[in-house]
């Protein structure tokens, strides 16, 4: 990994890929491209959106009003020869009212539990769940805080996210 992905834009309209498109957090980005044994492996249903933020895609179909989203996907961060070793796999959103969670696999073990990485407010509850929308002010909590070996702590910003819902199947509509 030589360059870290971009931004978000402030608007959902930007991405047309459905599912999470989400930028992690820039600046644990930008350190693991830096290292010289700096690694970023990106699997098992995640992808790179248009500009460069990873895109975890629907692991179920989701239908309007889903309030707990599955997604697939893997992420996997390595650095000084091991000693550095993050992994977020099968992300799932579970949001209630005007608040989330963000809860993924982290570990080595490919059936482990999900822990809470994080929470986050869905500013526009009109489109929330139904369209594109926003999660915003993403935190880390104690578990996530933990995945990242202590170095960020509880409360420690990260990027937004985008979620872009599938394309509902022909002959049904959103209604």
């Amino acid at each position: 990994m030589t360059d870290p992905p971009q931004q978000p834009d402030a608007t959902p309209a930007a991405r047309t890929a459905p599912g999470l498109h989400w930028g992690l957090k820039r600046s644990f980005l930008t350190y693991i491209a830096r290292q010289p044994d700096g690694r970023c492996s990106v699997t098992d249903g995640a992808d790179l959106d248009a500009d460069g933020r990873f895109l975890f895609a629907f692991a179920d179909p989701a239908a309007p009003g889903d309030r707990e989203l599955r997604l697939c996907g893997e992420l996997r961060f390595a650095a000084h020869h091991g000693m550095l070793f993050v992994r977020i796999a099968a992300p799932r959103l579970v949001v209630e009212d005007a608040r989330g969670q963000l809860f993924a696999q982290v570990g080595l073990e490919e059936d482990a539990p999900h822990v809470v990485l994080a929470t986050f407010a869905v500013p526009d509850r009109s489109v929330a769940l139904s369209g594109p929308w926003t999660g915003t002010g993403l935190t880390l909590t104690d578990d996530g805080a933990e995945v990242f070996g202590g170095v960020y702590d509880v409360g420690e910003p990260l990027d937004d996210f985008i979620v872009v819902p599938a394309p509902a199947p022909p002959g049904t509509t959103d209604s």
